[in-house]
């Protein structure tokens, strides 16, 4: 499993390491914004799309690239 799959799995699967992430000062609101559409409200891409005014292909890379930040601040303990 890549470790993109392994931090999307404990996002959805650890409510405590989602309530951290949400409460961190590195996450902008946009990006605690399409969180909570993602993982809690569990619209797809493109209703996501739709609702930001974007492209399918931009939420999936503006949510891999959030993944990516995630990764980094679960590494460094933030």
């Amino acid at each position: 499993m890549t470790e993109h799959c392994k931090i999307k799995r404990k996002l959805k699967n650890d409510i405590k390491t989602y309530a951290d992430i949400l409460n961190s000062p590195y996450i902008s609101d946009k990006e605690k914004e399409l969180m909570d559409m993602i993982y809690i409200q569990k619209y797809d891409y493109m209703f996501i799309g739709d609702y930001l005014g974007v492209s399918e292909s931009t939420v999936k890379k503006r949510h891999k690239d959030l993944i990516k930040k995630i990764g980094k601040i679960l590494k460094a303990g933030l």
